[in-house]
């Protein structure tokens, strides 16, 4: 019984520390981004790397499984994925992080040259999906659905 108490009273105990460490998680942000290297890859898609400052006040997370879906006037125009990434504690750092973008089957190369006469970031949206793990192996998947472009690019002005 008295093994019992103690393991419910340890459980309690780190549970209620993973609390605390998982409010602060909401506090990591995307303080700016760069584009560092753009290259095609074949007619449809091009690899990239960027450069994104984060800053996060909480513990070591790694970012994983990131992908997405692009939409423009509500029509899928793109899916892009990301390789996983480490987000080091209580920091402000540059990771450069590699990911890919291919067009959807219903766009054509014209549908990207168009947008160069005008591009509109409030015709954009995205559905983004990514797995945070903690250091001690915790972890949950977080889905953002319907974000439009135009408020990421005005919370990095």
């Amino acid at each position: 019984m008295r093994n019992r108490i103690a393991f419910l009273a340890a459980l309690t105990g780190l549970l209620m520390l993973t609390g605390c460490a998982a409010s602060r998680i909401g506090d990591i942000s995307l303080q700016d981004y760069k584009i560092e290297e753009i290259s095609p890859a074949g007619l449809r898609g091009v690899d990239v790397v960027l450069a994104l400052t984060v800053c996060n006040p909480s513990v070591k997370i790694t970012v994983s499984d990131i992908s997405g879906t692009i939409y423009r006037k509500g029509t899928e125009f793109a899916v892009f994925s990301a390789d996983p990434v480490t987000l080091n504690r209580k920091s402000t750092e540059t990771y450069m992080v590699k990911g890919n973008l291919s067009l959807s089957s219903g766009v054509s190369l014209f549908d990207v040259i168009s947008l160069a006469g005008g591009f509109d970031p409030d015709e954009f949206t995205l559905d983004v999906h990514a797995h945070g793990t903690l250091k001690n192996g915790i972890g949950k998947d977080v889905d953002k659905v319907q974000v439009p472009l135009s408020r990421l690019m005005e919370g990095l002005k």
